[in-house]
């Protein structure tokens, strides 16, 4: 029966109105997909606590070369969209995206964490992030701990690979490793490391058994590892 319905969009424009007038409660947990105002799931403790472990881990590690953005707005006007990614890493800018919210242009990376909204995540999201021309996103698949890599965005998708637990990949390579408890993601010198367990040496190198085998290439993201000057890793 909805299908057969004819839907009035909402443009970002109006999405902000309708929050200046109060329409919209300032803390409503929505965001404006295609047009549509939706209301966000709730997120659970084992989803907050990989989104904050991320921000954590790349404010320490990437400093003034990227601004960690957590669960704010992303304006893609295109799209009449206002979406509210997990964890967003966008250019540096002097204002810290003070004046305006960032625009496709300006990220670097967006990463969205999923448990139980996965589906809408890939079906719904991607297709949207591809549309409006983010190149590279990330999907943390916390129900089968594997990380989804959506890169080179076409008209409503994306060519994507899945990583799974145990997987070394590309050239600077992401390792999945099944311990116990939540996923991680970790930088260690030249390699993206991602684990579960935040106990632990977790800034060891992947042992050489795991570096023979089999990766595939990585592109777009070199610039993410690269190790800061003034940093010292333990091996």
């Amino acid at each position: 029966m909805s299908d057969l319905l004819t839907r009035r969009r909402f443009t970002v424009e109006e999405y902000h109105r309708m929050g200046s007038a109060e329409i919209l409660a300032k803390d409503e947990p929505v965001e404006l997909i295609a047009g549509e105002i939706v209301v966000r799931e709730p997120i659970g403790s084992r989803h907050a606590g990989t989104v904050n472990h991320l921000t954590h881990l790349w404010t320490w590690r990437l400093g003034e070369r990227a601004v960690v953005q957590i669960q704010n707005p992303i304006e893609f006007l295109k799209e009449d969209s206002e979406p509210q990614p997990d964890v967003t890493l966008l250019r540096p800018r002097a204002d810290s995206y003070r004046a305006a919210h960032p625009v496709a242009a300006d990220v670097l990376l967006l990463v969205e964490v999923a448990d139980g909204s996965l589906a809408v995540d890939r079906r719904v999201r991607m297709p949207l992030y591809a549309r409006a021309g983010i190149r590279e996103a990330w999907l943390l698949d916390l129900t089968a701990d594997r990380v989804e890599v959506y890169r080179a965005p076409t008209a409503d998708s994306y060519q994507h690979v899945v990583y799974h637990v145990g997987e070394l990949v590309g050239d600077r390579r992401v390792l999945l490793t099944a311990e116990s408890g939540r996923e991680r993601v970790l930088h260690h010198r030249h390699r993206l490391v991602v684990q579960h367990d935040l106990v632990g040496d977790v800034l060891r190198r992947p042992s050489r058994r795991h570096e023979q085998g089999q990766h595939r290439p990585q592109h777009g993201m070199a610039w993410l590892h690269r190790t800061p000057p003034t940093w010292r890793g333990r091996d």
